[in-house]
């Protein structure tokens, strides 16, 4: 499988080199990055060299964190969801694309009496990054009614 995204990946780097000018816009999906691992750190900075500047969103489409969310602020957990997702959004916003986190079933504490605590620490957490362009959907507003 992973073989079979890694040529995929290539194929559309190569096809992105010829043919920029004519793509109007492009957007990124990823699903299940929740944990820093090869597979994680191969496919984030081969989908990081398909972001076309002012043509790319990328998704981030949930299971963000494993195994189960967002350190709440205070744990043993917090520094290192931390750096999990930044792991994620920092190669797409240093390739200026905006980033969206769409919480899974893992963000939400697999359901647990802690899901909804974990999902306002994943979005504080992006928001504390005062970047516009780097989002948790649907906002926290949306959520908390």
């Amino acid at each position: 499988m992973l073989k079979f995204l890694c040529v995929t990946l290539l194929s559309f780097l190569m096809t992105g080199v010829f043919a920029q000018d004519s793509v109007v816009n492009r957007v990124i999906f990823i699903g299940d990055a929740g944990e820093i691992n090869f597979k994680q750190e191969t496919i984030i900075p081969l989908a990081a060299a398909l972001v076309l500047k002012g043509k790319t969103t990328v998704m981030f489409l949930g299971d963000n964190i494993y195994p189960s969310g967002m350190g709440l602020p205070g744990s043993k957990e917090e520094l290192e969801t931390a750096s999990i997702l930044r792991s994620q959004y920092e190669p797409m916003r240093a390739a200026d694309a905006p980033v969206y986190f769409i919480p899974g079933n893992h963000d939400w504490d697999k359901m647990g009496k802690q899901g909804l605590a974990k999902i306002r620490a994943q979005g504080n957490f992006l928001d504390a990054q005062q970047d516009s362009l780097l989002q948790l959907v649907p906002k926290m507003a949306v959520l908390i009614r």
